[in-house]
């Protein structure tokens, strides 16, 4: 009999490669569990770079050799099952849907799934991104010995898509960041090109987004009901979005619609919490962190009654059932002139929590 720890690496690639939601994700995951004292697992976190704030935890780096043809697939098929024989790996955790690969039998695969968009939407991807989920995804599946999803539409979708999974997913939803309090920094206004109050959305520009649904609802809003908004569409560009932004370009509002880009962490809180309404008509969410975050500042948040959105704005969004811009400009204009709204920021930090998550996230480890 022996108490020496499970070791369990953590593919933490997205923290490299990625800005977005999944790199957001796989940092809140590394804190969460590296915070948890007298774990009874020896985490180790395998990546393209060395970070030095990890430098309690062993770190194996995989180069990222982009310009070596090959490369990519000879790394996730045969380099990493390989180090995970030499540095003697039980558990090997992929926080980004696609792996673990090839490993030995003896050890156990945990593979997150944050939503299955290119399963269930595969247009509103690119063609090389839906072939390779559809091709790969039901193998990962049926070979995991643990899937992580992070709502209960995330969950009851992977089994409706894939029934070998029934038994086998545990169900944690995601957390806010400490960092989502309500903030008010004026120099924001200047550093965005911001002037007056302001309806926001934040995500990646992508058609999944559904933004060309909110150009015609905030066109409504202006031009017949004349409110004194701008728009703000904030985020990284994403796929597919050519047409929206020939939109942008030939909207009669144009000049009220603000694209700020990529919005650096230390600015995200503040932007939420100043403007007047967050706006996210987002066609399917796995989760929706930004509508949650943007409700954790403060902020009145119009989403739409699908997917996992039900879920994460229970009892405090403004929701909207139908996907047309005339409902849409009437949710909108209802919150905007909600002069009872109090906030709930306290309720959903409490109901999005990651040291919850990462509690929990130890625990379904145990049962594999």
């Amino acid at each position: 009999m022996t108490n020496k720890k499970k070791r369990v690496f953590i593919l933490a690639f997205p923290i490299d490669n990625q800005s977005a939601g999944i790199h957001t994700y796989t940092k809140e995951l590394l804190s969460s569990i590296l915070s948890i004292e007298n774990s009874i697992f020896e985490y180790v976190l395998v990546k393209h770079q060395y970070m030095p704030e990890y430098k309690q935890q062993k770190q194996i780096i995989i180069p990222r050799l982009k310009w070596l043809p090959g490369w990519s697939s000879f790394m996730l098929f045969v380099l990493i099952p390989i180090l995970s024989l030499i540095h003697k790996a039980n558990i090997i955790v992929e926080p980004a849907h696609f792996g673990p690969f090839n490993l030995p039998r003896h050890i156990k695969r945990v593979t997150v799934i944050h939503d299955l968009t290119p399963i269930i939407f595969p247009a509103l991807h690119t063609f090389n991104g839906s072939f390779l989920q559809k091709l790969f995804l039901p193998s990962i599946l049926k070979n995991a010995s643990l899937v992580i999803s992070n709502s209960l539409n995330t969950k009851s979708d992977i089994e409706n898509h894939y029934p070998v999974t029934k038994g086998k997913i545990e169900n944690i939803y995601l957390g806010i960041s400490d960092l989502m309090i309500n903030t008010q920094d004026p120099n924001l206004e200047v550093k965005y090109k911001i002037s007056g109050p302001y309806i926001l959305f934040i995500g990646t520009i992508e058609p999944r987004k559904n933004l060309g649904l909110l150009l015609g609802a905030f066109q409504i809003l202006s031009e017949n009901h004349q409110i004194n908004h701008q728009l703000v569409i904030a985020g990284g560009k994403g796929w597919k979005n050519e047409t929206l932004f020939n939109k942008i370009n030939n909207h009669p509002q144009k000049t009220k619609i603000k694209l700020p880009g990529f919005i650096d962490n230390s600015d995200l809180a503040a932007l939420y919490s100043m403007a007047d309404v967050f706006v996210y008509p987002s066609l399917y969410e796995g989760f929706g962190l930004p509508p949650a975050e943007a409700m954790a500042c403060g902020t009145k948040c119009v989403i739409p009654y699908n997917s996992s959105l039900k879920e994460v704005g229970d009892g405090i969004a403004y929701f909207y059932s139908e996907d047309k811009a005339e409902v849409l400009a009437g949710t909108i204009l209802d919150a905007i002139e909600d002069t009872k709204y109090k906030s709930k920021s306290s309720e959903i930090k409490s109901r999005f929590n990651w040291n919850n998550y990462g509690a929990q996230f130890e625990k379904a480890l145990q049962t594999i």
